[in-house]
């Protein structure tokens, strides 16, 4: 499995995103400090994951078409990756 790891604060507390996906299944999950928020099975044609995170919100998008690469936004502005 592939893991795309994020770090960012929201209302002033730290909080680690976390997406991990089989790219032969694109089965994958969501997780926030350690905790599965959302999961999907096996050839889900996922583009956007929107999940609370603090008293914000978040999205991972997948952008592109063959290399799609994750972003995380938290409250619409993109957060770098680790």
């Amino acid at each position: 499995m592939a893991k795309h790891t994020w770090d960012v604060t929201v209302d002033g507390e730290a909080h680690v995103v976390e997406y991990s996906i089989n790219w032969v299944t694109a089965a994958g999950d969501i997780t926030i400090d350690g905790e599965v928020i959302d999961e999907w099975g096996l050839s889900a044609n996922v583009t956007e994951k929107e999940f609370p995170i603090g008293s914000g919100s978040g999205a991972i998008i997948w952008r592109g078409r063959v290399a799609r690469k994750p972003e995380l936004v938290v409250d619409g502005a993109v957060v770098p990756m680790r």
